[in-house]
């Protein structure tokens, strides 16, 4: 279970106010439990099934424990004119290096950053193109997303703005995600699904996960 709280603070400079320039921190706790009794050892096999009355001979120093989690970041916006807008941000999680070990030895969370570059221009009064670009990385382990949506203006009267978005990224060596979302106003949903394409397409049979959002701009 996590409860995080973000703040962020946005500016625009320069005299046609065409740079916009953010900040913003994370700061919240983490805490996770786990019930040992149903965890299965090979020493409880008695040498015709799993008999839970034998010992595991493990011992457990506690069930659950809490730590604190940072974050920080900032992105940047150009409005080049107005039809083209290009943007890059980067942030970092885990700043601290949590511990989130259940025993005395520590386990610290390597920082995860999160670094991306997208842009929106506008093909028509009513049609814009969005690409984008998502590099992540933790310790040695790293993800590399690109994809382009779509975004069909509706209508674009005071009160009733309505677009439609249609996208698809590729995941490097993972996976290709369709994706589907609606600004309704000053709400958007939307809603993604990972296609497998990795080795791991033997036992997924290209399925994936879906993700749902929705966004609320007050």
């Amino acid at each position: 279970t996590q409860i995080l709280l973000s703040y962020a603070y946005s500016r625009r400079l320069g005299e046609e106010g065409k740079h916009l320039l953010s900040l913003g921190m994370q700061a919240g706790i983490t805490m996770r439990s786990i019930n040992y009794s149903d965890l299965l050892f090979d020493e409880q096999f008695d040498g015709d099934g799993f008999n839970p009355q034998i010992g595991n001979s493990e011992d457990f120093d506690n069930d659950g424990h809490t730590y604190p989690d940072i974050g920080a970041g900032f992105s940047y916006v150009y409005t080049i004119g107005p039809k083209f807008r290009v943007g890059t941000g980067l942030s970092i999680q885990h700043l601290n290096k949590p511990d989130d070990s259940f025993f005395d030895r520590k386990v610290p969370v390597d920082p995860r950053f999160q670094y991306d570059l997208k842009a929106d221009a506008d093909l028509s009064e009513k049609v814009s193109l969005i690409p984008s670009l998502l590099y992540m990385s933790q310790g040695p382990y790293s993800e590399l997303t690109a994809g382009v949506s779509a975004r069909l203006r509706i209508n674009r009267k005071p009160g009733r703005n309505y677009a439609l978005y249609l996208g698809v990224s590729a995941r490097q060596d993972d996976a290709i995600i369709p994706s589907a979302g609606l600004d309704f106003n000053d709400l958007f949903v939307g809603i993604s699904y990972d296609v497998n394409t990795s080795d791991l397409e033997r036992a997924s049979n290209n399925r994936g996960g879906f993700e749902f959002a929705a966004i609320y701009t007050i």
